[in-house]
């Protein structure tokens, strides 16, 4: 099957200078930003990301401890792989996965934190112990 526009990837692409500073508007880099944010949108992506930030992880570590299958967990990887969510080593039959960039789980700590302050919030307007 041969790409389509829409496949087409700006990290990978030859003619794009990596050194040059995109426009703050640059539509290249919202659609990958969107990508990026859609890859994360499943639980148990954010499941991994949030194992993967102490230490690499196998995957049948990863699906053991959330739970689910070593299949769904490679589906899982696959995709962040591909937006440059994580990366991989091989170490004799094992494949171990560890996050592209810390800032990735520091994003994700900073979302969780907002959401942890409006459940908060939410329980003191309704009265509760919060």
């Amino acid at each position: 099957m041969s790409p389509t526009p829409d496949d087409h990837d700006p990290l990978l692409d030859p003619s794009v200078d990596p050194d040059a500073e995109p426009e703050p508007l640059d539509p290249t880099l919202f659609e990958m930003q969107a990508s990026f944010c859609r890859t994360m949108g499943h639980p148990h992506r954010l499941m991994i990301l949030y194992l993967l930030k102490e230490r690499e992880l196998c995957v049948g570590d990863l699906a053991e401890r959330i739970g689910v299958s070593q299949p769904s967990i490679s589906q899982h990887l696959s995709a962040m792989r591909g937006v440059g969510m994580v990366t991989m080593r091989r170490q004799g039959q094992f494949v171990y996965y560890r996050l592209a960039d810390e800032s990735i789980s520091q994003a994700c700590e900073m979302v969780r934190g907002i959401l942890t302050r409006r459940v908060h919030e939410r329980s003191a307007m309704l009265g509760g112990n919060g």
